[in-house]
């Protein structure tokens, strides 16, 4: 799983042939919730292959194909300077391996796995408060406007 460095966002929903057929093939996706370890500190797990698990489906796998984590990146310029800044990734998207037709990559399964195991979803205990703690994900778009 990545390491998580900041906050989480979200965009609102969009649709488009290419993004409806992803979410159709990461809804497919099973959810396990078991001990808490340091590689999914909420115990959130996903499988194609549990058949104990509850498939996660197409809100769920909406809300991880819209989301973005702000991560710290780091750019090494052409003098050989370095520095490093804080930018929203949407680390789901930038992850998935478009030849793949049928499911999604091993690599977009662990990011989503990343998303799930913020500390915003830290008291889920099933899919249902999955479901209901994304209502309460900050639009991306908004981040810098004090209410």
């Amino acid at each position: 799983m990545e390491e998580c460095f900041g906050e989480l966002y979200t965009l609102p929903s969009s649709q488009g042939k290419w993004l409806d057929n992803l979410i159709e093939r990461m809804s497919i996706l099973r959810c396990s919730f078991e001990e808490k370890t340091e590689n999914l500190p909420n115990g959130i797990n996903l499988s194609y292959t549990n058949l104990f698990g509850e498939q996660i489906g197409k809100e769920i796998s909406s809300f991880c194909a819209r989301s973005y984590l702000i991560r710290y990146l780091g750019v090494i310029k052409p003098d050989g300077s370095y520095f490093r800044y804080l930018a929203p990734v949407n680390i789901v998207i930038h992850s998935i391996d478009r030849n793949y037709t049928k499911l999604i990559n091993k690599e977009a399964v662990e990011s989503m796995k990343t998303i799930l195991n913020h500390p915003h979803f830290d008291k889920c205990k099933n899919v249902g408060d999955i479901k209901e703690w994304i209502h309460l994900v900050k639009d991306l778009n908004l981040r810098f406007i004090n209410l």
